[in-house]
């Protein structure tokens, strides 16, 4: 019995804490995304912004936006593109779709000003919109796209979960010992009143059995003293 005891407590304790374990990586990655997508968001928007105030020449000769936007993408260790209020890709920095058109629901309500959730992960990447708006900040010109890796935060996720095997060990450690200790202090009256039954049964019929313990014990103890008086 001490044992099933011991197990019940051991398993709801490896259970808690692999749950607590899980429950903290998955926030310490959700946390991260969010900063790296607020921080992605915040220099988009300021692209944005010097995309209108050089009425989209990007790649003017006598603009440095170009370079600028290159300098960005390879920051962010990523792809962007701005595409105007038709759609138009008017810049990739991989080059790929350069002057193609692109469309979706998304951007589509976006140019529309709607208010939409602004970006997008899935696996290994996050995807970031950013709308071009006019001075007035109304009228949506156009779109800045941002396509970052998240890989970064997964290694170092994958990182920690690594080095937290040594803290489950001792977790599982101490819960061996915890799960142990009450155990013992659950079972002993158990075992008490056992020994005693066993000493009656033995002859000693003159001894009483402690009335202690759990509530159903003391009536059972009270049951045998008597017919035994």
């Amino acid at each position: 019995m001490k044992f099933a005891v011991f197990l019940s407590f051991f398993s709801l304790m490896m259970v808690l804490i692999f749950t607590f374990g899980k429950s903290l990586e998955n926030a310490y990655y959700k946390k991260s995304i969010e900063q790296k997508i607020n921080q992605v968001q915040l220099q988009c928007n300021m692209l944005a912004n010097q995309v209108y105030n050089l009425n989209f020449l990007i790649q003017d000769a006598s603009s440095t936006l170009d370079v600028e936007v290159d300098q960005l993408a390879s920051v962010l260790e990523g792809r962007i593109m701005i595409l105007d209020k038709n759609f138009r890709i008017i810049k990739d920095t991989y080059g790929f779709d350069q002057n193609k058109y692109f469309i979706s629901e998304d951007m589509i309500r976006m140019m529309r000003g709607d208010t939409l959730k602004s970006y997008e992960t899935k696996k290994g990447y996050a995807e970031v919109m950013v709308p071009i708006l006019d001075e007035g900040g109304k009228d949506c010109q156009g779109i800045v796209m941002a396509f970052i890796s998240t890989e970064d935060i997964a290694m170092t996720q994958l990182a920690i979960r690594e080095k937290s095997q040594t803290l489950y060990v001792i977790f599982a450690i101490l819960a061996v010992s915890i799960a142990w200790g009450l155990s013992s202090l659950l079972t002993k009256p158990f075992k008490v009143f056992n020994e005693a039954i066993r000493h009656m049964a033995d002859g000693h019929l003159d001894e009483k059995i402690p009335v202690e313990g759990y509530v159903e014990m003391q009536t059972m103890a009270s049951v045998i003293n008597d017919i035994t008086a």
